[in-house]
């Protein structure tokens, strides 16, 4: 890669961080600079080049050394933590590098800084922001668990409990490292390859969420970037609920897919007037207000282990859980991580796979396609209706029941797709079960984006019940089957359906 800065990495940091009480064991930074190192190399395509000051400084003026290697440094790493924060050298570094890099090419590349900011531990912001002005508008890489000064312990690799979000929160950081040498480069060539580059994949929308998803949301982050796609926000500001919310609505905007990670939290509460919701629940809403307008898929993950911390919180999950509403146009995830990534994965693959083009029949206005919606155990049930909407010239088809839940759930999706009208078969299915197929149906408008929402309809059949009569009294195109099928009860229903484009 063509670059004008002999080193890619200054990493400035407090020696007291590096430190260990285990002969030939690396210290923290060693370890990271080793680990990053590796990972920053995969992704260049070459030997990363990095560096950091091995000595300790004691009163002696700050080296020359030091400050001739600003100039030819692309990015500075600050080691955040206590230690940093009290050392006058630590300070005077990062002042020497953004002089020196205002003097290059800028101390911004694009919108983004070129000084990256790992928080080892927790530090008063208010304090972050003595260092440095720009400080207050970076979020910075968390490399701690605990959420509080006096609680918060440092990812150490060596312990095979956090060895794994250790590794992940450095591939985070040497991703976006790459990103902005890359930009660099081009910009020093007075090249636009990047910009001119195959597409990028689709953004993503992956929300803010309360502390206890944090590592979950970062794990998410890292492979979404792996696979090439971009993830919004970065660097969330929370603190005018205005200003917070205009910024989550423009980044929606941009987003084919909001993912909403909901935990036992309920997160950061903007300041502002009117009701005090917090960014989880205000940044639903906002994805609500998008999937209505402009189709935007969802995905809400809220673990079946999940326990409110509360009362405030119990009610936002039960929301989700029973007002159709909440879950506008989303799939809720019940199951552990694995299974909200697999349906993350699968979702992202069905929005990039190309439309497929209408058969000649399809084109020349061919059958209308009828989804007869049912729950596995009416499918028998079916038939007479299904013959009935055959003779009078649709094509009806039935959910797919059986096979490996991804492609069970992308072809019931596809029926969505295709579907000119929907029939909720009502027989077998507890009342849950009808709640559900609600809820679900609430997606159409996405499934048909600039077109008419496909007509529903509910047929009712099997054992009679109090829900089914609520129905009959107080819903429109309701048809009773209850006593068995009959022409006769089509009649209303082959009416509208006439009116289908």
């Amino acid at each position: 890669m063509p670059f004008r800065f002999e080193k890619h990495v200054f990493i400035s940091y407090s020696h007291l961080d590096n430190d260990t009480d285990t002969p030939g064991k690396d210290g923290w930074v060693s370890h990271l600079e080793k680990t990053l190192y590796g990972q920053l190399s995969t992704r260049l395509g070459e030997r990363a080049r990095i560096w950091r000051d091995p000595t300790l400084r004691g009163n002696e003026d700050f080296s020359e050394e030091i400050v001739g290697q600003f100039s030819n440094a692309a990015l500075l790493v600050s080691v955040i933590s206590p230690g940093y924060l009290n050392s006058k050298w630590c300070k005077k570094e990062l002042t020497e590098f953004c002089d020196a890099a205002e003097h290059t090419t800028g101390l911004k590349i694009g919108n983004k800084y070129r000084v990256l900011k790992i928080v080892k531990l927790p530090v008063e912001r208010e304090k972050q922001d003595t260092l440095h002005p720009m400080m207050s508008h970076m979020l910075g890489y968390e490399f701690y668990t605990g959420g509080k000064e006096d609680t918060a312990i440092e990812l150490d690799p060596e312990y095979a409990e956090n060895a794994q979000l250790y590794r992940t929160k450095v591939a985070m950081l040497a991703q976006d490292i790459a990103v902005l040498l890359k930009q660099l480069a081009a910009d020093s060539e007075g090249s636009t390859q990047i910009q001119t580059a195959a597409p990028c994949k689709a953004t993503v929308y992956l929300a803010d969420c309360a502390y206890d998803r944090r590592n979950d949301r970062n794990f998410l982050a890292a492979e979404l970037k792996a696979r090439g796609y971009k993830v919004v926000p970065e660097n969330s500001q929370i603190n005018d609920r205005a200003e917070y919310t205009a910024n989550v609505s423009r980044l929606l905007d941009e987003s084919r897919l909001s993912i909403h990670l909901v935990g036992n939290g309920y997160g950061t509460v903007p300041d502002g007037p009117g009701e005090q919701k917090s960014v989880v629940v205000l940044q639903n809403e906002l994805a609500i207000e998008r999937s209505r307008s402009a189709g935007l898929s969802r995905i809400i993950w809220l673990p079946d282990d999940t326990t409110a911390d509360n009362a405030v919180q119990q009610n936002f999950i039960k929301s989700l859980l029973e007002d159709a509403n909440a879950q506008f146009g989303a799939d809720l995830i019940r199951g552990g991580f694995e299974a909200l990534k697999e349906t993350v994965v699968a979702t992202l693959k069905k929005m990039e796979e190309p439309k497929p083009e209408k058969t000649p029949e399809q084109t020349a206005g061919g059958p209308k396609l009828i989804y007869v919606v049912c729950d596995a155990k009416d499918r028998e049930s079916t038939i007479p209706l299904r013959k009935f909407f055959k003779s009078r010239g649709f094509e009806a088809r039935i959910p797919v029941f059986q096979g490996e839940a991804t492609a069970v759930r992308e072809a019931n999706e596809q029926a969505l797709r295709d579907c000119d009208a929907v029939m909720i078969f009502y027989g077998a299915g507890e009342e849950t079960w009808k709640r559900a197929v609600d809820c679900e149906l609430l997606k159409l408008p996405g499934y048909h984006p600039g077109k008419p929402r496909p007509m529903v309809f509910t047929y009712l059949s099997g054992a009679d019940s109090p829900d089914k009569r609520e129905l009959l009294e107080l819903e429109p195109d309701v048809i009773d089957g209850l006593q068995g099928f009959s022409e006769s009860a089509m009649e209303p229903l082959m009416v509208k359906l006439g009116r289908l484009p």
